[in-house]
């Protein structure tokens, strides 16, 4: 266990906190997460003896074969339980993926929409919304499992 308290850190409580989600229990994951589709990473701190005894011990259990955990929830719990969190930074970049968007900070009155699920998305001014067709899709801005309030506080 090399002395590891799972709930150490504030972000590691974050994002186990079973009130986020209800259908989660007090000691499990939340499924709240960092995108990485967009990251700029210090490479000499994944490289590092911390995080690769913690990458080496998932992999000798086999989730990455036998239940696909993948990148972003092993990078979020990994950066949640031994990252200085004063060395995060939040991109607040313009976003899509699948049915999240956001328009980022720069663009403060637009939301996303798109015609259906096959398209694109695309920024307009909030007052236009009211003008879309009727089925448009109108993205909340909120990206569906980056919870920023939780994971920044």
């Amino acid at each position: 266990s090399k002395g590891l308290d799972p709930k150490r850190t504030k972000m590691m409580r974050r994002i186990t906190d079973a009130l986020v989600l209800r259908d989660t229990y007090w000691h499990e994951w939340n499924r709240v997460l960092f995108m990485n589709d967009i990251e700029v990473v210090k490479l000499s701190w994944f490289r590092g003896e911390e995080y690769q005894d913690f990458f080496n011990f998932l992999d000798s259990v086999g989730g990455f074969w036998l239940y696909r955990w993948g990148d972003h929830a092993v990078r979020t719990i990994a950066v949640a339980m031994f990252l200085d969190p004063e060395l995060l930074m939040r991109m607040r970049v313009p976003y899509g993926h699948q049915n999240t968007c956001r328009c980022g900070d720069e663009r403060p009155d637009e939301v996303c929409v798109r015609s259906s699920p096959s398209d694109w998305w695309r920024c307009i001014l909030q007052s236009e919304v009211a003008n879309v067709p009727p089925g448009t899709i109108v993205a909340s801005g909120e990206v569906e499992t980056v919870k920023e309030e939780i994971l920044f506080g």
